[in-house]
């Protein structure tokens, strides 16, 4: 599209995780998204509206994933995890 100069992807983002103040390992873009909405791409264009009008042009196909909704039921050994195991780091409270 004339004027974005560049769409990325997670395969594009080194996986540098971004500050945060919980145990949770966040990434700028990952391969697995948790939730419709959540961020695939990001787009660099020469105007914000021009990035904006590329964004609408995605087409994201959706995997649904089983989900749990009980907490006795997540606690489970083979209940569907959220976020891969090695996710959560160590963390001391302030």
């Amino acid at each position: 599209m004339s004027g974005v100069e560049a769409v990325l992807t997670h395969k594009d983002v080194p996986p540098r995780k971004l500050p945060r103040r919980d145990q949770r390992a966040c990434y700028i873009l990952e391969d697995h998204v948790r939730f419709v909405g959540d961020e695939v791409a990001a787009v660099a264009a020469r105007r914000r509206a021009i990035a904006e009008e590329a964004v609408d042009l995605f087409k994201v196909e959706y995997e649904i994933l089983p989900a749990v909704f009980d907490p006795e039921e997540a606690a489970r050994p083979e209940a569907p995890q959220l976020y891969p195991v090695g996710m959560f780091t160590a963390h001391s409270s302030v």
